[in-house]
């Protein structure tokens, strides 16, 4: 992935915010992005960039055929402040069309730190990352390995063709940290040969009998590994922890974890008013670490995001519906809105319609074939 840490390195030291783009990603969602992002430069391998240039005719283009050459004496990168944008990750957006999210410096530092001091991340360190480089998840495993000193190999889980390829990697049993996604099993790390020190996945994925079955499988993780599970979203880093079996309960649901130094949380009810310890509100997450704002023609449209008046503080409206437990603990329910993300192999997105489609509470249904992602629109009277 030579090209990929140039070409981030590159952007970084220019002091220009960049946008990691997945070449597998559907045509269309491409286009969009590149019409957002208006880019002055697009860097990677002529291969891998056939389809994405055409959609931005006014970029410069790089190839990148091999390794540069040392940059010119007296060269010095750019110093931009720790608020200034640094990347920009688009998702899908609640209404299928990208949205660009500006994560600043502070907030790639922070996801960066986060990783390095939860698992203590060394140059001797392979990472295993089943996420798409256009997500926060492998930006900020791209970035860590290169801070870190450590290796890192990219792997699409939903992506059966890159699996086998992984399969036969000559250097695939030396894999000792692991971004683990909620869709895989531990049959597949097993198979991929992986070795987990401090597998990591995202919190209100998994559950307690999750965990045990990793646990119990062998030759994943040893008996001392610790299993982090991270609370965050494209807009901010938020919280953590890693599972104590302690904490059980006879639901099977994991507490979210703790927040992160430098975040202030809040639970309100419908009326903005503060919930009590064991009723449910919105997660409401203040901090210099949530995003600048949206990436909109080209610019940071900084009105897009909310502000509690604070200097270099922002908020962000997570969406999801929190408890705080009697023992303090944060305990993830639901969604705030009506809206249900599934996530699905590419090889069932043609013509796939969600089982629930036909169902009473189900107003509407879409699906879009590359994003693996179906949504859904419960019906406003049942939802009461």
């Amino acid at each position: 992935m030579f090209d990929v840490s140039l070409a981030i390195l590159a952007c970084l030291a220019a002091g220009r915010p960049f946008v990691a783009l997945d070449p597998h990603y559907p045509g269309n969602w491409l286009s969009q992005v590149l019409e957002d992002a208006r880019p002055a430069l697009i860097i990677g391998r002529e291969d891998v960039l056939r389809g994405v240039e055409t959609g931005a005719p006014t970029a410069r283009v790089i190839h990148l055929t091999r390794l540069p050459q040392s940059a010119r004496k007296g060269w010095r990168p750019a110093e931009p402040g720790l608020d200034q944008p640094a990347c920009v990750v688009f998702t899908s957006g609640s209404t299928g069309r990208p949205k660009g999210i500006v994560n600043s410096q502070r907030n790639l530092l922070q996801r960066v730190a986060q990783s390095i001091n939860a698992a203590h991340i060394n140059t001797e360190d392979r990472f295993l990352t089943l996420a798409s480089l256009c997500t926060i998840v492998g930006v900020r495993d791209a970035i860590t390995a290169l801070l870190a000193g450590a290796s890192v190999h990219l792997l699409d889980a939903q992506t059966r063709r890159r699996a086998r390829d992984f399969e036969c990697h000559p250097h695939r049993s030396h894999h000792n940290l692991v971004r683990v996604s909620g869709s895989v099993e531990v049959g597949d790390c097993v198979r991929w040969g992986a070795r987990g020190r401090c597998p990591s996945t995202g919190s209100g994925r998994w559950r307690h009998h999750t965990v045990e079955r990793h646990r119990s499988a062998a030759g994943w993780l040893a008996p001392e590994s610790a299993i982090q599970l991270i609370y965050a979203a494209t807009e901010a880093p938020m919280m953590q922890w890693f599972v104590d079996v302690s904490c059980r309960t006879d639901d099977a649901r994991i507490p979210i974890g703790y927040p992160l130094p430098g975040n202030r949380l809040a639970l309100i009810d419908e009326y903005g008013r503060n919930t009590p310890p064991g009723e449910v509100g919105e997660l409401i997450v203040g901090s210099p670490y949530v995003t600048l704002g949206l990436w909109v023609d080209g610019r940071c449209a900084a009105d897009s995001i909310e502000s509690n008046g604070a200097p270099s503080c922002r908020l962000f409206r997570t969406g999801d519906l929190v408890r705080q437990r009697p023992d303090g603990l944060l305990e993830r329910i639901g969604r705030k809105d009506r809206q249900v993300k599934i996530r699905a192999p590419a090889s069932i997105s043609k013509g796939w319609k969600p089982p629930f489609a036909s169902t009473p509470w189900c107003a509407t249904s879409a699906s879009w074939r590359g994003l693996r992602s179906k949504r859904t629109a419960p019906r406003e009277a049942q939802a009461r």
